[in-house]
Parts: C-alpha cells; sequence; structure tokens
C-alpha cells in the first residue's frame, strides 16, 4: 500500500528518551497535523524521520510505499520521496539561491529533471508565491525576512514535488501574505501531484485553513490522535 508508515517508533539522543512508540500513517494527498507543546518532540520525530545522524532512532516499521528507511541516510530519504522544510533555515553566503534551486531541482526523483523543465517551473512557482527574478540572485537565506525564508522553503518543496513532505512550523515568523502564498502551494502539490503532508503548527487558523484529514497531539513523548 501507498504510504509513509510509522510503526512503533522510539527516538533518544544520548540515552535521554524523546519519544516512544510513535505509530503513524501517511497516505497520498492527506494532510496531518500535529500540535503539541514545545519541547514535546515534535522537531524531533521531523528530524528522526528525516535521518538526523545525532538521533538513536528504533522502529517496527519506517517505509515510504513499502520500502525501508531505517538504513538510508538523509540524501536516500530524500530520493525516495521524503522532504522536511526547516523551522529555522540556515543562511549560507557565498551560494546563490537560483544555483542552490537548480541543484535540488536535478537531483530530485519526480518527474524528468533538466534546465529547460526547470527554467518553466520555476517561473510558474515563482509567480504562485510571488517571488521577483531578483531573489534568485540573493545568497541563500541571508539577510531574508521571516516570509521570504518560508517561502523559499516552499518553492524547493514545489520544484522538488516530494511524495510526502514535513512541514516544521512553517507558519513560525511569517506575515499574512506569505502564509497565504504558502497555504496555496500546499494545495497545489495535494490536488496535482497528491503528495503526503505532516504539518506541524501551533497556529489553529493555518490548521483549519488547509482542511487536515486528521490531527494529533504530541505530548509526555507519544503522539495521540484527536480527531
Amino acid at each position: 500500500m501507498l504510504s509513509l508508515l510509522i510503526r512503533n517508533l522510539s527516538v533518544s539522543i544520548n540515552e535521554k528518551t524523546l519519544l516512544k512508540d510513535v505509530n503513524l500513517e501517511l497516505k497520498p494527498g492527506e494532510l496531518l497535523v500535529i500540535e503539541g507543546p514545545n519541547g514535546a518532540g515534535k522537531s524531533s520525530l521531523a528530524a528522526a524521520l528525516m535521518g538526523d545522524p545525532s538521533l538513536e532512532v528504533s522502529a517496527k516499521t519506517l517505509s515510504i510505499d513499502g520500502k525501508s528507511l531505517l538504513t538510508l541516510t538523509t540524501k536516500l530519504r530524500a530520493k525516495s520521496g521524503l522532504f522536511l522544510s526547516f523551522q529555522t533555515p540556515v543562511g549560507i553566503p557565498g551560494i546563490k539561491v537560483g544555483n542552490f534551486l537548480l541543484e535540488t531541482y536535478l537531483n530530485r526523483s519526480s518527474g524528468p529533471s533538466n534546465t529547460q523543465n526547470f527554467t518553466e517551473e520555476l517561473e510558474i512557482y515563482m509567480s504562485l508565491l510571488k517571488l521577483p527574478v531578483n531573489f534568485l540572485e540573493r545568497d541563500l537565506n541571508e539577510d531574508f525576512s521571516g516570509g521570504e525564508k518560508k517561502r523559499l522553503e516552499a518553492l524547493q518543496m514545489l520544484l522538488i514535488q516530494p511524495k510526502y513532505a514535513i512541514l516544521d512550523e512553517i507558519d513560525s515568523g511569517v506575515d499574512r501574505e506569505s502564509l497565504t502564498l504558502i497555504e496555496a502551494a500546499i494545495k497545489y502539490l495535494r490536488e496535482k501531484h497528491q503528495t503526503g503532508f505532516i504539518i506541524i503548527s501551533h497556529y489553529q487558523k493555518f490548521i483549519e485553513s488547509l482542511n487536515p484529514n486528521h490531527s494529533y497531539v504530541l505530548k509526555d513523548q507519544t503522539l495521540n490522535l484527536v480527531n
């Protein structure tokens, strides 16, 4: 069956338990929301799914469409169709946004990837996110506003077209216009590419606007279904 499947996932670091026996299944086109207090382990869950090597992870099952991710590096998990947007994107001076996006696009796992297709798709997605052309000449996340950083995360996601995307507080530090544009990017991928989403957020209005299939609360190291 096609899904991101998590069964009995436990996560620790330096012998400190962060998560225990997390169970979750995300199907194509679905959107799941994870809420919970600060420090509950939401970002640790996202990092563990993406293969953060600093974490100790055990699970009965962690797979994409039947393919186990447990022994795969972060790069290979991305190649398998998993995407993670960062809560606080890091600035990298000297790396131009346009060059970064091209390398990202040419290494994606979905669809044909060449420079002509890149230019055509990039124009469409930058228009969707209302990003100016000169945005591509700026250094990656250097002196970006919160909205610009998160719109760049959304732009990467649109270009990659992942099977399953984990968005870690993509709504934090974002102005209303940027949030509306990010919502549009999420809806575009759900409808056009059947991308499944795990959204980590505290913002109820943003959550409601996305019409989630299910909502969960992460508390006391465990994940509980709310509805």
